[in-house]
């Protein structure tokens, strides 16, 4: 069963531990991406020559 994180939130569908393990998986990636996105963001870009 293929269900999205909005789902999950709401209580729609169960879930068991794995897939509990799997989304706080999820949440912790797209944190650090963001993080490193923002990072970039306010690096001086080098020039390439």
């Amino acid at each position: 069963m293929i269900a999205t994180l909005g789902q999950v939130v709401q209580g729609e569908v169960e879930v068991r531990s794995p897939a509990v393990w799997v989304i706080g998986q999820v949440v912790r990636l797209r944190e650090r991406l963001e993080a490193q996105r923002v990072t970039a963001a306010l690096q001086p870009r080098q020039e390439v020559v």
